[in-house]
């Protein structure tokens, strides 16, 4: 939840005194470079496009050093850069965290995950790596058309509204 009218770095403050965080200062220097939000610390959030409020949540997740990240979709809804510069974020933050994440994207599981649950109808459908999910259920989808070309009717060369 973002206050539209607290600045990044206001936001960031606030979430350090409620986790206790002894120094402030450094640990908001360096979410906001790990982050990428430095040069806009001081706009309040109101300000911020779509994929820089993401950010924001993410980096106040990431106040206090926490062992383990539940992130609900932090990619959803942003645009490929943006989406690029999150998974380089949670990249870096796998280095030290475990991470819980849902997402909708497979591309997305597949680049940061190292194990993926896929869910349908409420049910675990398989629990597995993600090499190990497109080997079994394979990648994409296929689309084949034929044309029987002995036959004069062929609606691909009919006019849509003549007929």
């Amino acid at each position: 939840m973002l206050f539209e009218f607290l600045t990044v770095r206001e936001h960031l403050d606030l979430v350090c005194n409620l986790k206790a965080v002894d120094d402030v200062k450094t640990e908001i220097d360096q979410i906001l470079t790990l982050t990428l939000l430095t040069r806009h610390q001081n706009k309040p959030s109101k300000d911020l496009s779509g994929g820089m409020k993401r950010k924001l949540s993410l980096g106040m997740s990431l106040v206090g050093k926490s062992s383990v990240l539940i992130l609900d979709e932090p990619t959803s809804g942003l645009d490929v850069d943006s989406r690029r510069q999150v998974w380089q974020l949670i990249k870096e933050v796998q280095k030290s965290r475990s991470i819980i994440m849902s997402t909708q994207h497979i591309d997305e599981a597949d680049e940061l995950a190292s194990m993926v649950c896929v869910m349908s109808h409420g049910k675990l459908v398989v629990e597995d790596t993600p090499a190990d999910i497109k080997r079994k259920f394979g990648v994409g989808y296929s689309l084949i058309i034929e044309y029987n070309d002995q036959q004069n009717d062929n609606p691909l060369d009919q006019d849509p509204i003549l007929g």
